[in-house]
This record gives structure tokens, sequence and C-alpha cells, in this order.
């Protein structure tokens, strides 16, 4: 969910883009052409095309994000290249480096651009000193003006602001749809996204060890009911962190739903992660649970499973699910464990 967010929004800073460069592109084509520099008319005439098939394709929601950042390059570097092809005759090529900013930004996010963008100052600055302190022009006919490094700064600023909002813009959205709002713990949607990515990791890496834990608390209804639903939100919450603080930080922990938990735990196999989980069993068994002057104990029933390369992650799931069976039919407070056959 969060990673749609992010690909919507960085489409509509892309479409944004977009209709910049097109109308800019118009303009050049109409000025190369009055002027007779039709190798710069013909390459504007190529950004148009490309902005007018790749738009569409933004505004239906199906763009390739890769393929409209290599758009954004194409039209850049093509640019720059067609100066060097017309020997900087037209005496505009400076206004090019002014969409650097805003390509930066739209191409590489608001951190990534923060630096290229420095250095394409760097680049300049020591551009303006070379040409100052030794009066040498590489380019007799390309002076470095004012007005050029105020637009450049002024596409740096607005564009820097814009992907800067919409990178927190994402972050908080992120956190917002993959976060439980009652325990801030993950939610089934964020570890899922999680876990879906370490297993892709670890299959670049060919290193598929993980193990799965299921966990329910044990009569819970009946702390609800005597003590009512506050209550039963309170002892959550303080059961949530009393796992996160017992786990190790590489680990992957989330509300699954109701009063049931998950967590990944990374790089273990099934036998190194039943030690953990009766661990757990046992510091929960023996946590007092204080509000005010109310003391709560309670168990827990752990279904433990290791992460199959020749399986699912819903099958792992499942596997775990039916250890969890195992554990509560058996008199709940225990950890058991269930492999799924080898297929």
């Amino acid at each position: 969910m969060g990673q749609r967010i992010r690909t919507t929004n960085e489409i509509k800073f892309l479409i944004a883009t977009l209709c910049i460069l097109i109308p800019v592109s118009v303009g050049y084509s109409i000025y190369y052409i009055q002027h007779h520099y039709f190798i710069k008319a013909f390459i504007s005439g190529i950004h148009i095309l490309i902005g007018v098939v790749t738009l569409p394709l933004l505004l239906k929601g199906r763009g390739n994000l890769v393929l409209v950042r290599f758009v954004f390059g194409l039209i850049l570097s093509t640019s720059l290249l067609s100066m060097i092809a017309t020997n900087f005759h037209s005496g505009t090529e400076l206004s090019w480096f002014v969409p650097i900013p805003l390509y930066f930004f739209a191409a590489t996010g608001f951190k990534q651009g923060l630096r290229w963008n420095f250095l394409s100052y760097g680049v300049l600055l020591i551009y303006y000193i070379w040409i100052k302190l030794f009066n040498i022009q590489l380019f007799n006919e390309l002076p470095l003006d004012l007005n050029t490094m105020l637009s450049h700064f002024v596409v740096f600023i607005t564009s820097g602001y814009f992907a800067y909002r919409m990178e927190s813009t994402h972050s908080i959205l992120e956190e917002q749809v993959n976060r439980d709002n009652l325990t801030g713990v993950l939610n089934r949607a964020g570890f899922r996204y999680l876990a879906e990515a370490l297993i892709h990791s670890r299959r670049e890496k060919e290193q598929h060890i993980f193990s799965l834990l299921l966990i329910d608390l044990d009569h819970f209804k009946s702390v609800n009911d005597n003590h009512g639903h506050i209550i039963g939100d309170k002892l959550l919450v303080r059961f949530a962190q009393l796992i996160k603080n017992n786990i190790r930080k590489s680990d992957i922990l989330a509300r699954w739903g109701g009063e049931e938990f998950i967590i990944i735990f990374n790089g273990l196999t099934l036998p190194e992660a039943r030690i953990i989980s009766e661990k757990l069993r046992i510091i929960v068994e023996k946590e007092d649970f204080t509000f005010s002057e109310l003391t709560i104990h309670i168990t827990a029933s752990f279904g433990l499973t290791e992460y199959n390369q020749d399986h699912s992650l819903e099958e792992a799931f499942h596997a775990a699910d039916k250890a969890l069976y195992i554990s509560k039919n058996n008199g709940r407070n225990a950890v058991n464990c269930y492999l799924h056959p080898e297929k």
C-alpha cells in the first residue's frame, strides 16, 4: 500500500515536470526553425514526441518509473549533445542548464537529487572561477551570465521544495498505512511488504533462512469482558512493547489482527527460533501487566515454522497457523512447530 502511494505521487511529480518541459521544447523548436537551427529543432521535436507519448501513459497510472526516468535523462542529455553538435551557435544554450535541477529531483528524489544539484552547482562555479581568474572561455559564445544562474537557482528552490514536501508526505502516508494505530508496530499490510522484500533480497543473495512465529494471547476475550476494552487495548500495547524489547532489531514484529501478533526471525533456523520463542513464552507468563491498582497475568500460544524457498509466503503463514492451532488445542501457553512437506 505504501509503495503504491509513493508510486502515485512520484508519477504526479513526473507529470508536472513533463508539463513544464514539453512547452519549453515547443518554444525552442519554433525558435530554432526561425533561426535555421534545424538539428536542434529536430531534437526538440523528438522531446515533444517523447513527452506526448509518455504523458498519457503516466495519466493512466501505468507508467514504468524506470523507463520514465530514462526518458527524462534522454531529453536532458540529447539537449546538451545538440549544443555540441551545432557548436554552440544559437546563444541560448545555457538555458538548457535550467531544467537540470528539475530533472535530478524528478529522477532521483529529494535527498539524492540534492547531492546531484550541488555537484552541478560546483561544476558551474568552477567554470565561473576559471573564466574570471584566467580570462579563458572554453566556448567564446557561451558566457556564464547572472540570469542563467538565477534561473537555475529558482528552479532548484521550487522543484526542491516540491520534492521535499512530496517525500515528507510519502513518509507520513507510508507510516500511517503500514503501522497499527493501537500498538505502533507494523500492521498486516506493512508486514507482508517487508516479508516479501526480505524474501526477494535473500533470493538474490541465495540465502533463504528465516523463521515465522504466530503469537495469540490466551483467553484475551475474558480480559475485555472482565476489565473492559480500554484495559484490553492497553494490554495489547504493553504486550507488543514487551515482545519488541525481547527480540533483535533485525527481526520483524507486526500485529496480525485482534490479539494475534507475528514475528519474522531473520536468518534463524527452526531450532534457533524455537529457543527464542520459548524464552518469549516464559517472559509473557511471568510478566505483571499493571494498570493503576489492577494487575493482569496472561499467557500466549505460539506457532512456529521455517520459511522454505520451495513454498510461498502464504504457505508459510498457513504452516505457522497450523502450529498455533496445535498449541491452542493442547492446553495453550506452549510453543509448537509445523513444517510443510517438501514439494
